[in-house]
């Protein structure tokens, strides 16, 4: 009988490979998003985006030291021999696998919000321009009431 922790050298050489790859992957991320960070630190004058940046790096931070977490069980799981111990690693990358999930459902809400919450200052002038037409519209008519009931004859 095989046991479920017993891979073909192929086999655990794709984990150490996609381990690996996540490891780094998740490193570089972080690395990334850093960079992004400390730009946007930088430019960024107002004190709301700024507190928005800073939880968007935190956030994003998170997902990448969970991806970098998920690389290092795959690792391990390639020198895991203990059937209990391998179901153990598989029942944690799933964990890591939902939580980040969860985490990347909530960045794109958050993501979302805050571009609608974000002041259109093109928009908000076209909306009052249209806002001035119609009141000036409603104002010619409250001063000739008599010329809309001819039109209405």
């Amino acid at each position: 009988m095989i046991l479920l922790a017993e891979f073909s050298p192929s086999t655990t050489n794709a984990l150490i490979v996609v381990g690996l790859g996540c490891l780094f992957g998740g490193v570089m991320l972080l690395m990334s998003h850093r960079k992004h960070w400390l730009s946007v630190l930088e430019n960024e004058t107002e004190s709301r985006g700024r507190r928005y940046e800073e939880g968007k790096f935190r956030r994003r931070a998170l997902v990448a030291a969970l991806i970098s977490a998920l690389g290092t069980t795959i690792l391990a799981t390639a020198w895991a021999r203990e059937p209990r111990v391998f179901a153990l690693m598989i029942v944690l990358m799933l964990s890591i696998v939902g939580v980040l999930f969860v985490l990347a459902s909530l960045e794109f809400l958050s993501v979302g919000v805050h571009h609608l919450a974000k002041p259109d200052a093109a928009a908000h002038k076209a909306l009052v321009e249209k806002y001035q037409e119609l009141r000036a519209k409603a104002d010619e008519k409250a001063e000739f009431p008599e010329h809309d009931n001819d039109q209405q004859k």
